[in-house]
């Protein structure tokens, strides 16, 4: 169940790192850019759980955890601008907070399911 809720979110939030830079540029994405943009990134996941079945690294992990979360901070650096852009700065800030809030209350979740 545990990481149902996990896919579940992780899948929700999907939808910011494709439409989030798209904003600045004042292009309004629809349903049918969107899906399969998303289904896109299904491939790098699902060859990256093969290789790390069959071998890992720290190193590597290290590498692309820092390359996940460049590319987390471009998404809010996007966001930032568009909400600069619309009268609203202060909006990105609440939201990362909230964001940052939710990945504390889920990691606190998982660890006293004991998963």
């Amino acid at each position: 169940m545990t990481l149902i809720v996990g896919f579940a979110l992780h899948n929700a939030t999907e939808g910011f790192g494709i439409c989030g830079p798209m904003t600045g540029e004042g292009t309004q994405p629809s349903w049918r850019y969107i899906f399969p943009a998303r289904d896109d990134r299904r491939l790098p996941t699902f060859l990256g759980t093969l290789l790390g079945q069959s071998w890992t690294s720290e190193a590597l992990s290290v590498v692309f955890f820092g390359i996940a979360a460049g590319f987390d901070l471009y998404v809010v650096q996007e966001l930032f601008i568009a909400n600069r852009k619309y009268g609203h700065p202060v909006l990105v800030m609440w939201l990362v907070l909230v964001g940052v809030l939710l990945g504390f209350a889920t990691d606190f979740v998982v660890s006293a399911a004991g998963v």
